[in-house]
């Protein structure tokens, strides 16, 4: 079972939903990714409708490491996006 873009998407929101605009989103794809492509994360970008989503590139970062690899960026990020809401 593979990433289909739009398909994936649809199968997981019930059409009656319609377009998912009140999710706050921060999209994290790590480039040297080998199990997640980050075409994904670019995909779902792509296709969301939240007036709060933002996406941060990690181009070091392989699967589950940002936080290691590049943890002032990962960090930074995480909290920017947090700190918003409070």
């Amino acid at each position: 079972m593979g990433w289909d873009g739009m398909a994936s998407l649809s199968a997981m929101v019930p059409y009656e939903m319609g377009p998912v605009s009140f999710v706050c989103m921060l999209l994290l794809p790590l480039l040297q990714d080998e199990m997640v492509p980050s075409e994904q994360m670019y995909s779902l970008h792509k296709l969301q409708r939240s007036k709060q989503c933002k996406l941060v590139e990690f181009p070091l970062a392989h699967h589950m490491d940002a936080y290691d690899v590049e943890p002032v960026q990962y960090w930074t990020a995480l909290k920017d996006f947090m700190v918003q809401f409070e």
